[in-house]
């Protein structure tokens, strides 16, 4: 299967693109509402995404067929997990309950309910290990939940502004979060909940990702890759494309691809 990448719109719509051709593959228009979150099953087969309108659907990558929906009836959805597992969907809202839900991939049954302390779940992301989650509002709070107990959650203090992204590294020892309206991006020591380091600065982060070397985090036509977790170093590489609010990065021969262009960045070493 060739190397995909998806993106949601406010139009309502889903798009899927060739990552190496830089074509758009197909539009998936089920949804009535705005499209806030995608993301890839492992298997990169299905596709998940979430909407304004509610709705949490499947998508069936290699044709472009809904699969299933399930009906959130908390409020709209703006943030979207899958376990690295699989195995489970974690969807943030808007909602006057702080709702965080946890469901079942293949039946859609709620697994766990979590109530997190702001009326909009900004960012959600589970860690590598699928036994933890985290998520962020609109107050600056941090949270980061037990899954197998549902306990109340460990709050992470000192981020002062609302969490937009949330990225856990790929050992699951440390977590990001950003704000996209001042540039703040703090790391945080995932076992004893203190503050790593943060940096502040400009253009302002709009989403992080985490690849094999590096957390990554995206800044509208600007990549950042993270090389140094003492010191926040961010090396840049400049991007042709559109600023982007949900995107991942595909990784060919040790390089990164470049959306819409294609073309490889220089490379990262290992760790």
């Amino acid at each position: 299967m060739a190397k995909r990448w998806s993106s949601g719109s406010e139009d309502k719509t889903i798009k899927l693109w060739n990552a190496q051709t830089e074509q758009e593959i197909r539009t998936l228009t089920r949804h009535s509402e705005a499209v806030w979150s995608v993301v890839f099953a492992p298997d990169g087969k299905t596709l998940i995404s979430g909407s304004f309108d509610t709705n949490i659907k499947l998508w069936n990558v290699a044709g472009g067929q809904e699969i299933k929906s399930f009906a959130e009836p908390s409020g709209m959805i703006i943030s979207l997990a899958l376990s690295p597992d699989g195995k489970t969907i974690a969807s943030g809202v808007q909602s006057s309950d702080h709702t965080i839900r946890l469901r079942d991939t293949e039946t859609g049954q709620e697994i766990l309910t979590l109530r997190g302390r702001s009326s909009q779940i900004l960012s959600v992301a589970f860690s590598p290990d699928s036994r933890r989650l985290a998520s962020g509002g609109g107050f600056g709070r941090v949270n980061l939940w037990n899954i197998e107990t549902g306990q109340s959650p460990k709050t992470l203090k000192g981020f002062h502004f609302r969490v937009d992204s949330l990225k856990f590294s790929l050992d699951g020892k440390t977590l990001a979060s950003n704000n996209q309206n001042v540039a703040f991006l703090t790391l945080w020591d995932v076992a004893s909940g203190q503050e790593i380091k943060h940096k502040r600065g400009a253009p302002p982060p709009w989403v992080l990702g985490a690849n094999p070397f590096n957390i990554v985090n995206i800044n509208g036509r600007k990549i950042q890759v993270l090389q140094d977790e003492a010191q926040i170093k961010l090396s840049d590489f400049e991007t042709k494309s559109e600023s982007a609010r949900s995107l991942r990065l595909t990784i060919r021969n040790g390089s990164f691809i470049r959306p819409k262009d294609a073309s490889t960045l220089p490379k990262t070493r290992r760790d």
